[in-house]
């Protein structure tokens, strides 16, 4: 199955519980699921996630870049 992943899924998993590896790694490590992104989505997502009005701390903003572009 192909999953889009966009920016609002990724924001609301980063808001929920600030723990993107597990949401990440679970659709990047199922055979089953591919997960489609293009460089411009990452790059919104980025780029949002960044937005002060999230509030998310540095540590949470490292993780999730390195979740976005490290993919399994």
């Amino acid at each position: 199955m192909n999953i889009l992943i966009d920016t609002n899924v990724l924001l609301s998993a980063a808001l929920r519980d600030q723990l993107p590896e597990r949401f990440v790694l679970y659709v990047a490590g199922r055979d089953d699921l591919r997960w489609l992104v293009t460089p411009e989505i990452l790059a919104e997502c980025t780029e949002v996630l960044r937005r002060p009005k999230f509030a998310l701390d540095d540590e949470t903003l490292k993780r999730w870049g390195v979740s976005l572009t490290e993919r399994p």
